[in-house]
């Protein structure tokens, strides 16, 4: 449900606040799991997080997509799912090396709570710049999301119009 709602409010007002509550949501949400004493404030950093990185890479990529030359669109998009996946993967991969050191070198217990919360506080740095990021420097993508959320709202009144319909659609 979060992604139709993400994509309401991008088509509306662009992917500049979207991205940053999406992004907000998500660093909030794995601090909160990060910093979790109990299963029920796991499940709170859960719903924080779902909020928002659910529609996180999706709004990405639709930025992306509808910023990408046409001729360029197919090998961008490709170049971002595959950079996605890798850092994915990556994380992944990195798991069991980090939960060695914390179960072998340190001598946590690798079912312990403390544990997971470590590896689920990693993200919240990576979501912070972005954020942070965003604030500082994200001037350029909000005057570009303002113009295709201006775009946008032309198109929405030409179909819209019964006029545009038949003169392009006849």
């Amino acid at each position: 449900f979060r992604s139709p709602l993400y994509g309401y409010w991008m088509d509306r007002n662009g992917v500049f606040f979207p991205l940053l509550i999406s992004s907000l949501c998500c660093s909030i949400g794995c601090l909160v799991r990060g910093l979790a004493q109990n299963l029920t404030q796991l499940y709170v950093g859960a719903a924080i997080l779902g909020c928002g990185s659910g529609g996180l890479f999706t709004l990405v990529l639709s930025h992306i997509s509808t910023h990408s030359p046409p001729s360029d669109r197919s090998a961008i998009v490709s170049a971002y799912l595959f950079q996605t996946n890798a850092l994915r993967l990556l994380g992944k991969g990195l798991f069991p090396i980090t939960n060695g050191i914390l179960v072998q070198m340190l001598g946590w217990n690798s079912d312990d709570l403390a544990t997971y919360r470590v590896h689920m506080a990693t993200c919240t740095g990576f979501c912070f710049f972005g954020v942070a990021w965003l604030l500082k420097d994200g001037k350029e993508l909000y005057v570009l999301s303002q113009q295709t959320a201006m775009t946008n709202a032309v198109e929405r009144r030409k179909r819209n119009d019964p006029t545009y319909f038949q003169q392009y659609h006849v």
